[in-house]
C-alpha cells in the first residue's frame, strides 16, 4: 500500500496557512473563515464574515459543534 503523499493534519494545516494568507489579501483583511468538519456542518462548512461583527457567532458556533 502506498503511504499518502500527504496526511490529514498535514493538509489542514496546509490549507489553513493558504487561507489565512489569502484572507489579507481579500477585503483588507477585515473578514475571517469559520470552517466546520462537513460531518457537523448542517451543509453550511464554510462561513465568512466581518472579524468585529463575528466575535459574538463564534462563540456560538463553537458550542453547537461541541
Amino acid at each position: 500500500m502506498m503511504e499518502p503523499t500527504e496526511y490529514p493534519v498535514e493538509k489542514v494545516n496546509r490549507l489553513a496557512r493558504e487561507l489565512s494568507q489569502a484572507l489579507d489579501e481579500w477585503m483588507e483583511g477585515e473578514f475571517m473563515a469559520v470552517i466546520l468538519p462537513k460531518s457537523r456542518s448542517n451543509g453550511h462548512s464554510v462561513q465568512f464574515g466581518g472579524i468585529d461583527a463575528q466575535k459574538q457567532a463564534i462563540a456560538v458556533m463553537a458550542a453547537q459543534a461541541a
